[in-house]
């Protein structure tokens, strides 16, 4: 035996289309093995990165880049590796909005909450927590949260 305990796959994609094919495989994965998996999504944006610029400008590359990984993020990924370090700006923000929306799935089928006060849904959105557990009215105006 090699010693290894655990392992961290990484369910390779090479496209923004493909993407599809890598979140499934890590679902399938994790159900038959249960081993941490992740992937990728920038493998996929960059192929389209100069096109996409070409079209869109800059800030049409960050939005499709960002897409890819938000989704990858609620897609049966345990991590995303991601690059370079300067798309982290709009990756952290674009992650952290698709893991505040997860949850609301969740309490829908089963009244279940991120535990973890360092959740996105916890640390940015607790006024709507505090409404799905009933200790707030909700309100139409609800206000952004504090900084």
């Amino acid at each position: 035996k090699a010693g290894f305990e655990n392992f961290l796959i990484d369910t390779s994609l090479i496209s923004i289309p493909s993407s599809a094919f890598s979140f499934l495989a890590s679902r399938r994965i994790k159900e038959e093995f249960g081993f941490p998996v992740g992937c990728a999504p920038s493998n996929g944006s960059d192929m389209v990165k100069k096109k996409t610029e070409r079209m869109f400008e800059k800030t049409g590359f960050i939005a499709l880049d960002s897409a890819a990984h938000a989704l990858a993020s609620i897609f049966w990924n345990d991590f995303l590796l991601f690059g370079p370090i300067e798309s982290a700006p709009w990756l952290f923000p674009a992650i952290a909005t698709a893991n505040s929306m997860l949850p609301a799935f969740i309490w829908e089928e089963r009244k279940a909450l991120p535990e973890r006060q360092n959740h996105p849904l916890n640390k940015f959105y607790s006024d709507f927590v505090d409404s799905l557990l009933g200790k707030r009215k909700i309100r139409g105006d609800m206000k952004p949260p504090k900084e």
